[in-house]
């Protein structure tokens, strides 16, 4: 059954990263990366401040089953009753954040209570559409920034998933 899991989130995952890659241009910024755990009904939050250009959220369930919640200003959190946009499935979820977004965002990922704990990993990803030529990103809220080839982001989650397959 785990196996199945697996692949299902390989597949799943492989198909969201080829529509993410031709989604996007060539330049694209990691904003933020967390690699966390998240216990059954329960929230992490996290704070996504000033920024300009557009966002891509990305959330990938490891093991259990984390959902995404955003919402805009820092006034109140995002949760599953109180959000402006969300992705809740099972693996793998995005969502595309325009720039004309109020900023900053609360990003809260919940852990379905079906689980005991929901391993996951969130990524922030500004990026530049081909015919937008405002993209600029503020350096301040770049916890870990790296820049490069978006494909090879998707490579290495392509190798991410195939060593949890293998080990």
């Amino acid at each position: 059954m785990r196996r199945a899991s697996v692949l299902c989130k390989l597949v799943c995952g492989l198909m969201m990263s080829l529509i993410t890659y031709v989604g996007l241009a060539a330049e694209a910024t990691k904003v933020m990366t967390k690699y966390e755990t998240v216990a059954a009904a329960n929230y992490k939050h996290y704070t996504l401040g000033k920024f300009n250009g557009n966002l891509k959220i990305i959330l990938n369930t490891i093991d259990g089953d984390a959902d995404l919640y955003i919402k805009e200003g820092q006034e109140e959190k995002a949760n599953f009753e109180n959000y402006d946009i969300s992705s809740a499935t099972c693996g793998y979820d995005y969502i595309d954040i325009p720039a004309s977004l109020s900023k900053p965002l609360s990003i809260s990922v919940y852990g379905h209570p079906t689980y005991d704990n929901s391993t996951f990993e969130l990524k922030v990803i500004t990026y530049r559409l081909d015919n937008d030529d405002s993209f600029v990103h503020d350096d301040d809220v770049h916890d870990d920034e790296t820049r490069g080839s978006l494909l090879m982001m998707i490579l290495e989650f392509i190798f991410e998933i195939l060593l949890d397959v293998l080990v």
